[in-house]
């Protein structure tokens, strides 16, 4: 689970922020862009998988994760151009559930017995071995990036007639809303007293866009955000005394 968790992370890393609009044009243009965003995915799981560098597993998966990246991106876009109007949405479901799968891999080889990196820093020990920290990274990675391209691709495919390129200030006002969300309910517990504000913010900002856009944003965005919040507070507490929880319990 060790390596497993940390090629996950670098698999949205590369996926999400790491992927520019350009590299996503080039993807869409040819095979050779896919080729460049492999690479790009290769290169992030070795830097996060760096302490093992010397491991010769690490390379090979890290090369198999790349490529087989490469190839399930241009087959999506094959995939989608040959569906009437395109189903972006679908294909990027079926896209990250074929790219998370094929990070299983780690589970048949040497390094699933690795729990432990052991380095000259005491700070780096401490953050990169703590597993709660990578989840925690995971989870901030999918509610601000991720859920951005989940929200667009859905827009994208069932708002086809309105649907517009998501705008810089669209997606840094959900970037900075989610992520505060997340925040609060990890480190306070207390969501309650101020996600309402946070999302009537939020709502407020994107008010040039239509009703239907920014229901799509709270049902597609901030929902599934306090869902995953709720869950890591559950994790970081045992459940008889979380007390997000017993917020449920008292309802």
């Amino acid at each position: 689970m060790f390596i497993f968790l940390r090629l996950i992370l670098a698999h949205l890393l590369a996926d999400f922020p790491f992927q520019t609009s350009e590299i996503y044009k080039l993807k869409m243009r040819n095979f050779q862009g896919q080729v460049l965003h492999g690479m790009i995915v290769a290169v992030v799981s070795l830097f996060i998988l760096l302490p093992f560098a010397n491991n010769i597993w690490v390379w090979a998966i890290c090369f198999f994760i790349g490529i087989t990246h490469a190839i399930t991106d241009w087959a999506k876009v094959l995939w989608t151009n040959k569906k009437k109007n395109g189903n972006h949405f679908t294909g990027f479901i079926l896209d990250q559930i074929i790219h998370i799968s094929v990070n299983f891999v780690v589970f048949i080889t040497p390094l699933k017995t690795i729990t432990y990196a052991n380095t000259q820093s005491i700070l780096f020990n401490t953050l990169y071995n703590d597993n709660n920290h990578i989840i925690y990274a995971i989870s901030y990675v999918i509610v601000t990036f991720g859920f951005t391209y989940f929200i667009d691709t859905f827009k994208m495919t069932y708002f086809r007639n309105t649907y517009k390129s998501i705008s810089t200030k669209e997606e840094i006002t959900g970037l900075f809303s989610r992520g505060v969300i997340l925040t609060s309910i990890i480190v306070t517990g207390n969501f309650y007293f101020f996600i309402p504000l946070i999302i009537a913010g939020e709502m407020y900002l994107l008010s040039p866009m239509t009703l239907k856009n920014r229901i799509a944003d709270l049902i597609l965005g901030t929902v599934p955000t306090i869902f995953v919040g709720i869950i890591l507070r559950c994790f970081l507490e045992e459940v008889s005394t979380c007390r997000v929880c017993g917020i449920f319990n008292i309802l």
